[in-house]
């Protein structure tokens, strides 16, 4: 009883106190929404423990990490773990956590639950020292944390942290769900009042940006003066947060820069430094080069590299590339990871294998379709097969034209509604196509033109048509009157006509006195023989005589680069016009065609593989015909390999395969031919897939691409000449540093997997703790002298991996580099209030 009688004043004096550095005990917060992360439990600990708002921690993690701790590993402006504590000279929220909770460095950076906990620590820190400047801010009110977490990243642009802080909270307001499924952590939507804290944003701060779509414009003092050419566009991959990556390019310790960063979660943009300066990005690319960086991190992909993100740069690096006359291709518009190795000294890979080169670059080329328009795309072909591409062809659709390049191909964005497109090019003929565009819709119109020079034969035989076996022509019929085009011809013992013709489509009528007239037509292809013979039927014979089919394009047996084929043919009947015809796609229901003045046309898509083509068509005495072919459409990728820097250089004997992402399971596999080129064959389209380039005395490239359900994807590959850096699998150590010396008869050792998902650990025997994000830690006994600690990994697919850490322990006295100092009420960072300490440990067990 007399300890409880003590304790009540001491509680009630402990209460005013930390009332007035905002603990607000015995508040209840709002239900939160849950996922399936065992962070769940870490993010409410650690709010409970340092009275902070959950969903401030949560969107905290969001915005900096997306709730991930990225294998221990530092940000480009060295923040640690799921919540980005900072480790450099100018600030040092990883230090000040481990004082407010005494908890090591080691265990902050790998530790995901530490890491929370250290954050929530420092969080509480900041509002307690601003609620000394305003005692009205209420602790148990979000949005009143404003302040305090503008201060949590410690930039030194007010307006940039007022910024951030401003994009946590509309974080908090929409919610998100992070992370698969199984390791979901969730955070319900709510509308704090934080806005009242917020000082206005202007659009743009600055009038020295040059690309008009950018948000503002804040100068980096990383730069030098003028340029030596604008060669290259570097794309890169920041390594950390959008708002972080900007106040490190103003930082002028930080010794880094790049004229552009966009934004993951909406595209927009910041420059800073202006195109006629160099930014500091790409070592000896830096002078002929614009550098954009992107948010995110190279190993989550599928989280940063947003559509908005992708949509938004394009849309910058086209603006560039017009604006300085940098060619729009693979061969300029380069990520980091394809600079000479003597540029890159660092290694660096950015963006990475999860950057979708084909659709960047598709964007940049072709731009984005808005919603009231759709597209039209087609190729320009000569010779009756879409594989011979015409390059240099003008062609022009509502009031735009482009003109093709070596893959023929076109492409317009076009308000919704019919559309005429017309080709031109000089020495040859013209052509034109209409097509109906719908609205965010796609649809096909490839067009044939031929040299004009270039004449092509129309000839056949004349025959006594033998219904018994309709395709007997042994029995020619000569003094028949063949009729083409205005020219005309009659036939000697051997029954032949032929005519030479321009390319075309013709209808060949033959008269002979005593039989039924009839006619064929047929496709002339310039510089090629096209046969179209005639049976004719005695005056008095029933009409038993089929209709005649031909399939002119596309030719059976092709293997084309195009699933969007015009299938074109000729129907005539000898008793006049066919009544009907019909195409079949392989199992398709049959599609109804029609004929003109012999003529008849269809565009189909083909699937991957092999396709069957069948032409039906029915005269008026119910006779039919029936004409087939069989095309291969070859899905997949092709292209050439070549050294990077000179397209001409090609590599033969590199080895190409096409990957799924996640399981890597091979889809292909090529080997590059003496030209360097390759092909990759697939089953499967519309989906993204992995090309891994690998070639001996060049480093490995790899880059996502995404199959197109209508066409072979073309990708030339540029290599880097050099050897692969090794990449680190295995185990590393955070604490302590190998060599350490220590006092103490056991050392907690923190560490984290790299390359592979761990499953288990032991260091010494002591089998280990899994702390998430591939963190591990164990409390290992020690010898006095040298202590050599041998850990063992495995992973979930089996693989062990071994590590070696080598400790000193001495018997003499010495310090810790934390203290046991535990949340905590103080008037700046750094300066704590020790009379405080027992109670707010008391207090908070008591909470629990």
């Amino acid at each position: 009883m007399r300890a409880k009688t003590l304790l009540r004043p001491l509680l009630a004096a402990s209460l005013t106190l930390l009332a007035g550095c905002g603990v607000g005990l015995g508040e209840t917060a709002a239900p939160v929404a849950r996922g399936s992360s065992a962070l769940e439990g870490s993010f409410d600990a650690a709010a409970h423990e340092y009275q902070v708002p959950v969903e401030l921690l949560k969107a905290i993690a969001y915005v900096e990490t997306r709730v991930s701790m990225h294998e221990g590993e530092a940000s480009r402006f060295n923040g640690f773990g799921v919540m980005q504590l900072v480790e450099r000279e100018d600030v040092d929220t990883l230090g000040r956590a481990a004082k407010l909770t005494g908890k090591s460095r080691g265990q902050l950076k790998v530790d995901p639950a530490a890491n929370i906990e250290g954050a929530a620590a420092v969080l509480r820190e900041l509002f307690d020292r601003v609620a000394k400047e305003e005692p009205s801010l209420d602790a148990r009110q979000t949005g009143d944390w404003y302040r305090a977490v503008s201060l949590y990243m410690g930039f030194e642009s007010a307006s940039l942290a007022a910024e951030w802080s401003a994009d946590v909270f509309r974080t908090v307001e929409r919610g998100f769900t992070a992370g698969a499924p199984e390791r979901s952590v969730v955070l319900a939507p709510s509308a704090p009042a934080w806005a009242r804290h917020a000082p206005a944003f202007a659009t743009r701060t600055d009038a020295l940006g040059d690309y008009p779509a950018a948000a503002r414009y804040l100068q980096s003092p990383n730069y030098s003066a003028g340029r030596a050419s604008y060669t290259y566009v570097v794309v890169h991959t920041t390594q950390g947060s959008y708002a972080g990556s900007v106040s490190w390019f103003q930082n002028a310790a930080s010794n880094v820069s790049a004229h552009y960063v966009v934004r993951s979660s909406d595209g927009q943009i910041t420059q800073m430094v202006q195109d006629q300066d160099t930014a500091w990005h790409a070592q000896c690319y830096n002078s002929k080069s614009l550098g954009i960086e992107h948010e995110g991190f190279v190993a989550d992909p599928t989280t940063w590299y947003t559509d908005a993100m992708y949509t938004e740069s394009a849309k910058l690096t086209r603006w560039l590339a017009d604006t300085h006359g940098i060619p729009k291709d693979r061969t300029h518009i380069i990520g980091h990871v394809e600079v000479a190795p003597s540029c890159n000294t660092g290694g660096h890979t950015d963006p990475g294998t999860g950057w979708n080169w084909t659709k960047y670059m598709g964007l940049i080329t072709g731009g984005t379709v808005s919603p009231s328009n759709g597209t039209l795309i087609g190729v320009i072909f000569e010779g009756g097969n879409t594989a011979n591409r015409v390059a240099g062809a003008t062609v022009a659709a509502g009031g735009q034209t482009v003109t093709t390049g070596a893959d023929g191909l076109y492409q317009f964005s076009l308000p919704a509604g019919s559309t005429t497109a017309t080709v031109t090019k000089a020495g040859y003929g013209s052509n034109t196509v209409t097509r109906t565009v719908a609205s965010g819709a796609q649809v096909w119109g490839s067009m044939e033109i031929n040299p004009v020079a270039a004449a092509g034969t129309l000839k056949g035989l004349v025959y006594a048509y033998n219904p018994a076996n309709p395709g007997d022509q042994s029995q020619l019929l000569s003094g028949a009157v063949a009729t083409v085009n205005g020219q005309s011809q009659t036939t000697g013992v051997d029954g032949v006509f032929s005519f030479s013709l321009p390319a075309g489509t013709y209808t060949v009528n033959v008269t002979l006195a005593g039989y039924q007239s009839n006619q064929a037509a047929r496709t002339v292809t310039g510089g090629q023989t096209v046969w179209g013979s005639v049976g004719l039927s005695p005056v008095s014979a029933a009409d038993t005589q089929a209709p005649t089919l031909t399939i002119s394009a596309p030719t059976s047996g092709a293997s084309l680069d195009l699933a969007a084929v015009q299938l074109a043919g000729t129907a005539t009947d000898n008793a006049g016009a066919v009544s009907s015809v019909k195409v079949t796609l392989n199992s398709d229901q049959p599609i109804d065609v029609p004929v003109t003045s012999g003529a008849f046309a269809l565009d189909l898509m083909l699937a991957p593989g092999a396709n069957s083509l069948t032409v039906t068509a029915r005269d008026g005495a119910g006779n039919t015909g029936t004409a087939t072919a069989t095309v291969t459409f070859r899905a997949g990728v092709a292209g050439y390999v070549y050294a990077l820097g000179d397209q001409a250089v090609r590599i033969a004997g590199a080895s190409v395969t096409l990957v799924e992402p996640g399981t890597a399971q091979t889809l292909a596999q090529s080997t590059t031919d003496a030209t360097g080129a390759y092909a990759l064959d697939v089953t499967q389209v519309g989906v993204d897939a992995i090309v891994v380039v690998k070639a001996q005395g060049f480093l490995t490239a790899s880059e996502t691409v995404t199959v197109p359900q209508d066409r072979r994807l073309s990708l030339p590959l540029g290599l880097v000449a050099g050897s692969d850096a090794t990449t680190t699998v295995g185990l590393v150590f955070a604490e302590p540093q190998d060599d350490a010396t220590v006092n103490t008869d056991t050392v907690a050792v923190y560490g984290a997997a790299k390359g592979f998902d761990l499953a288990g650990v032991s260091v010494e025997g002591v089998t280990g703790q899994l702390l998430g994000g591939n963190g591990f830690s164990a409390t290992v006994p020690l010898a006095l002298g040298k202590n050599v600690l041998h850990a063992t990994a495995t992973g979930v697919k089996g693989e062990t991996f071994t590590a070696v850490l080598h400790v000193n322990r001495v018997a003499v006295g010495g310090t810790s580099d934390a203290t046991a100092v535990r949340g905590g009420c103080s008037v700046g960072l750094g300066l704590e209030a020790p009379a405080l300490l027992a109670l707010v440990g008391l207090l908070r067990r008591r909470r629990r």
